[in-house]
């Protein structure tokens, strides 16, 4: 065992140097979306948070787990924040920040973030 928590955090560049080809994605896709219809996914309505803006923003929140991802499947939480006018102060409008875990107790964190 070791001490502490280890945890691994992507960003995009991070993902982009992985060089993953279309087909790779898109065979990825073709994975998750062959355990859905297999019965073998669980992903829960996304759940918007709405702040007292005056409506200039929100977060969705999107939850799900893949029984045949990896040896114990995977399960993620990705939480996409959508405030328009952030362009205005150069920032992208949307930013999203992701988990993913195993379902085991010595499972490894990996959280990544996209614009």
């Amino acid at each position: 065992m070791t001490d502490g928590i280890w945890l691994r955090f992507l960003s995009g560049p991070d993902i982009d140097a992985l060089g993953l080809t279309r087909l790779e994605i898109v065979d990825a896709v073709e994975d998750a979306v062959r355990e859905h219809g297999e019965g073998r996914t669980s992903f829960e309505p996304r759940m918007h948070l709405m702040p007292s803006n005056g409506g200039i923003g929100h977060f969705n929140v999107l939850r799900g787990h893949l029984d045949g991802l990896g040896e114990h499947g995977i399960s993620g939480v990705k939480v996409v924040g959508d405030f328009v006018p952030n362009y205005q102060k150069g920032l992208p409008s949307e930013l999203a920040m992701g988990h993913c875990s195993t379902r085991t107790a010595d499972s490894r964190l990996r959280s990544w973030t996209r614009r």
